[in-house]
């Protein structure tokens, strides 16, 4: 009896097209990631992050709310309602990387 399935190496994930950018931009979103964060919560999110740049690239930016719309989310996040605009957020890579960078920027101190 034959087995069934594919002699083809698998590729890990990380490794793909793109070689080590997965790496790199995990560790340009880790700075944007607050510093009081429970255990196991910061490599959550980091992989989340891979995943939507992985499975949600959305280089066209195609249904984005756009640069304010982000920026009036991130300065009072509790406000804002619009489920579809959050449900896009949270699958487009480019808005949750935007968002990330917005969020971290709001919580900094003003000089």
């Amino acid at each position: 009896m034959q087995k069934s399935g594919s002699n083809r190496k698998k590729t890990p994930r990380n490794e793909n097209k793109r070689g080590g950018a997965a790496k790199i931009q995990r560790q340009d979103a880790a700075k944007y990631l607050p510093n009081d964060m429970d255990p196991g919560e910061a490599e959550l999110l980091l992989a989340w992050g891979s995943y939507l740049e992985e499975r949600y690239p959305n280089p066209d930016r195609i249904d984005c709310p756009g640069t304010e719309l982000l920026k009036k989310i991130a300065g009072a996040p509790k406000d804002f309602h619009d489920r579809k605009v959050l449900d896009h957020v949270a699958r487009c890579a480019p808005c949750a990387n935007e968002m990330r960078e917005l969020l971290f920027a709001a919580r900094r101190p003003a000089n």
